[in-house]
This record gives C-alpha cells, structure tokens and sequence, in this order.
C-alpha cells in the first residue's frame, strides 16, 4: 500500500505512473498467491529447525564442557606443579 501511495503522489507523467502502478499490482497479487505457498513451507520446516537447533545446542554444550574439563585439568596440573 506504501508503494501504491508513493507511486501516485511521485512527479511524474500520467503513463509512468500507470506502468508503475500496473508492476505493482503484479507484485502485489504475486505475493498473495505466493505466500500460503510460505507458509506451508514454514510450517513444515519447523521440525527440522527444531531438531537441528537441538543438536547444535548439544554440540556446543559437549564443546563447553570439554573446555572447562581442559582448563581445570590445566589449573589442577599447575597448582601441583608449584
């Protein structure tokens, strides 16, 4: 609807206008036919983000503990040492 509004108030001659107008309404009705085709695939992607998010969570938590294993391992080894 900006876009319509914008185009009918820009300084421009009636036929660019038009063109401009007529593009727009392609867009438009090409979003609308569009966008429960999203949806759809929103909606089906959702698991596998989800499962994916899972994973990668896990991932990065084994990683975490391996660093504090490793560091305190370092600090163990360094406070015997002296």
């Amino acid at each position: 609807m900006g876009a319509i509004a914008g185009v009918l108030f820009a300084p421009e001659k009636g036929e660019e206008t038009r063109k401009k107008l007529k593009s727009a309404q392609k867009a438009v009705q090409k979003m609308i036919t569009i966008s429960p085709l999203v949806e759809d695939a929103v909606e089906k992607a959702k698991p596998y983000v989800k499962e994916v998010s899972s994973q990668v969570k896990k991932e990065v938590a084994k990683k975490d503990i391996k660093s504090a294993l490793s560091s305190a391992k370092k600090r163990f080894f360094k406070n015997i040492k002296k």
